[in-house]
């Protein structure tokens, strides 16, 4: 744009900011402030993961080890589980989000687990689940009669 600018000048037009508009097709405000600062950028800001670029060789290897090592114990490895046993092992400085991506560069995959499913599986509502089996059979062996109870209040 500031060439543009420069060449409307150099053609010796009076409204400059008018013809750069034209040209660029941007707002007259947005000219003068580009013509005003001048050729130079506006800063940007750095990225702030650069610190965890740094990460060395032996706690990725570390992490990796963790997450298979689980996998070898038949445990599902929930990711803040893992990011505890790693922080324990060494001096981890990064925080979780960090942990995140590096899981991810390795090509780990990960999502939520149902906590309903998970849930049923317990030992309680196993043994609650046959009971109530033991109990329905016999009530159909007796032929009586099952009503619901909800079905009653309406």
């Amino acid at each position: 744009m500031i060439k543009v600018y420069e060449s409307a000048i150099a053609r010796d037009s009076k409204s400059h900011v008018a013809n750069t508009c034209k040209i660029v097709q941007l707002h007259r405000n947005t000219v003068r402030k580009i013509v005003n600062r001048g050729s130079k950028t506006p800063d940007k800001a750095g990225r702030k993961d650069a610190r965890f670029k740094n990460i060395d060789d032996f706690t990725k290897e570390v992490i990796k080890r963790t997450m298979y090592a689980s996998f070898n114990d038949r445990i599902v490895p929930i990711l803040y589980s893992t990011f505890v046993k790693v922080k324990a092992r060494l001096d981890f400085p990064y925080k979780f989000t960090h942990f995140r991506k590096v899981v991810n560069e390795f090509g780990f995959r990960y999502c939520a687990l149902d906590s309903r499913i998970s849930t049923m599986r317990g030992p309680r509502l196993r043994e609650l689940k046959t009971k109530y089996i033991k109990r329905f059979s016999t009530f159909r062996e007796a032929r009586k009669v099952m009503v619901n109870s909800e079905e009653q209040k309406s």
